[in-house]
C-alpha cells in the first residue's frame, strides 16, 4: 500500500519530462495585411480616439498604434479587428504627437504604417496640479 504513491510519483515524473516547443505565431503567413484607411483622430484630454476603416484582408488579427513620447519611450496601443477605433491615453502634455498605425496579421507581420499627427487637449493631471 505504501508503494502505490511512490509508483504514481515516479510515473508522473517519467511522463512529464519532455522537450517543450517554443512559443511562436500560429500562422506562417508572410503576406502583410492591407493598411487602415479613412483615419480620423479626435483629440481628447491626454490622448485621442482614432477611428479608421479596416482593410479587407482575411488574415487581419489586430491594429496597433505607436507613439514616441518626448522622453524617447515608445508607447503601443492595440485594438481588435472586431472594432474600428482605438484609444490613445496617458499623454501628459499638449505637444504634437506623431502616431504610426499598423495592421497586423496572425503571423505578427505588419503592414506599412499610416502616419498621422495630432495634438491632445490639456490632460486632467495638469489641470489639477496647476491650481
Amino acid at each position: 500500500m505504501k508503494k502505490f504513491p511512490i509508483i504514481i510519483m515516479l510515473g508522473t515524473l517519467l511522463f512529464s519530462c519532455k522537450e517543450e516547443k517554443p512559443l511562436s505565431p500560429m500562422l506562417a503567413d508572410a503576406n502583410p495585411p492591407g493598411q487602415v484607411s479613412n483615419v480620423d483622430i479626435k483629440p481628447e484630454p491626454g490622448g485621442a480616439t482614432i477611428s479608421y476603416t479596416l482593410p479587407k484582408s482575411q488574415n487581419l488579427s489586430y491594429i496597433v498604434a505607436e507613439i514616441k513620447t518626448p522622453d524617447g519611450r515608445l508607447r503601443t496601443y492595440k485594438s481588435s479587428f472586431y472594432t474600428n477605433q482605438l484609444r490613445v491615453e496617458g499623454l501628459g502634455d499638449e505637444s504634437e504627437h506623431e502616431v504610426r498605425i499598423f495592421s497586423v496579421n496572425g503571423a505578427e507581420v505588419r503592414s506599412e504604417p499610416v502616419v498621422k499627427k495630432f495634438k491632445p487637449t490639456e490632460p486632467p493631471i495638469s489641470r489639477c496640479s496647476s491650481r
